[in-house]
């Protein structure tokens, strides 16, 4: 006997004419979305942690679209491992917006996910960027753990040890352990 749950899926996809991976784009979009109505801007940590399960969940078919290094550095994460939600964003807000999107392409998913966990993970500062201004540096690190960068996130200038450096290509949001190393936290 055939699970009826089965049988539906399968009748929906003949019916539909939709391939098995438009299908798991679905059942994505629509987990991204359940989890977005469930965030509020006081446990924007929850938020980091689900959608670090979400991309680990979905890990082999956001790789047809997703910038591979990202994609591993986040499929190894712990979100505990940040200082979460702090540039001021209102995610209750911004997820709202996503919410209203009926569909959603699977490079337009990553790009979401992918830039929430940026968003959320990278520690801002509010100290003043010596080049505009702007009071919102955000903490990086490389894949070694080895350096620290501070970097405007309004004219994208970037400094290591004080000095005004080219930004580095493969940067990612700083961990507590960097920043505790480098006495910012």
């Amino acid at each position: 006997v055939l699970d009826p749950q089965l049988l539906n899926n399968m009748y929906h996809r003949l019916c539909c004419q939709m391939s098995w991976e438009q299908e798991k784009q679905v059942i994505l979009w629509e987990e991204c979305k359940s989890i977005f109505k469930q965030t509020e801007n006081s446990h924007t940590d929850r938020l980091l942690k689900e959608i670090i399960e979400i991309v680990k969940k979905y890990k082999l078919i956001l790789s047809d679209v997703a910038d591979n290094d990202f994609l591993e550095y986040i499929t190894n994460i712990d979100s505990s491992e940040f200082i979460v939600g702090t540039n001021g964003d209102n995610y209750e807000l911004i997820l709202k917006n996503y919410i209203k999107m009926d569909e959603c392409s699977l490079e337009e998913i990553w790009t979401i996910l992918s830039q929430l966990v940026w968003d959320l993970s990278a520690m801002v500062s509010d100290k003043v960027c010596p080049n505009c201004r702007g009071d919102h540096l955000a903490y990086y690190t490389d894949k070694t753990n080895m350096h620290l960068y501070e970097s405007c996130l309004g004219c994208f200038s970037t400094w290591e040890n004080s000095k005004l450096i080219k930004k580095p290509k493969e940067i990612f949001p700083a961990p507590k352990n960097v920043l505790s190393k480098f006495q910012i936290i």
